[in-house]
């Protein structure tokens, strides 16, 4: 009847179930977070996940939040910063056309891509060709880094031709990546014979080579 069911549950009380705080690990490493979640009878439960380089190998999150009331056995999900998520620079860019390595290190995620044209470059390349790259082909480093794309122009400074023979411009306009001048003879009293007395453009003027 009710009086034995009440007399056994005097007798065999209700088990109680054990409960504990959680811990508060955010900003400890790995190792500490486990040691800390075992030590309060907890389980633990690693995810995974991408975050700022200043962080990296620390707890970022933990779910319950410390200080929740939890039962002992409970398990405690922490998040592991792995770093930011990165990409390796491919080699081979540089002597590529500016926009296909764009477009290449744009497939690889990367997000913070920058081309500027060269302040200087060989007479022999060409308008758009990548002459350099910033950090180097091959390094691996964070989606969000930098990168610095350098390209030719395809334009040089014209040479001073003043006073050069015809032989002399020639070989100045080529050494700069230009093709032979326009030579126009003209009689004046200006000048040594068979030299170069005016230019157009002008010397130091930046033209294409083409």
């Amino acid at each position: 009847g009710l009086g034995g069911w009440a007399l056994f549950r005097m007798l065999n009380p209700a088990p109680t179930v054990e409960t504990v705080a959680v811990p508060s690990v955010v900003d400890l490493t790995e190792a500490q977070a486990t040691e800390q979640l075992i030590g309060a009878g907890l389980k633990i439960e690693v995810k995974n996940v991408n975050g700022d380089e200043e962080t990296k190998g620390r707890v970022t999150a933990q779910d319950p939040a410390a200080q929740t009331e939890v039962n002992v056995g409970s398990t405690v999900t922490i998040s592991l910063n792995q770093g930011p998520k990165t990409a390796t620079i491919p080699k081979g860019l540089v002597g590529q056309d500016r926009k296909d390595v764009e477009a290449m290190l744009d497939d690889l995620k990367f997000s913070n891509v920058t081309s500027k044209a060269a302040n200087s470059e060989d007479a022999n390349t060409k308008p758009g060709e990548v002459i350099s790259i910033s950090p180097n082909e091959g390094e691996t480093v964070p989606l969000d880094t930098k990168i610095t794309i350098r390209y030719a122009t395809g334009k040089s400074n014209v040479p001073d031709f003043d006073g050069l023979s015809r032989a002399a411009a020639i070989r100045e306009a080529n050494d700069a990546g230009f093709g032979n001048p326009a030579f126009v003879e003209k009689e004046t009293s200006k000048g040594t014979p068979g030299t170069v007395i005016s230019q157009d453009p002008q010397a130091g003027a930046n033209v294409d080579r083409d």
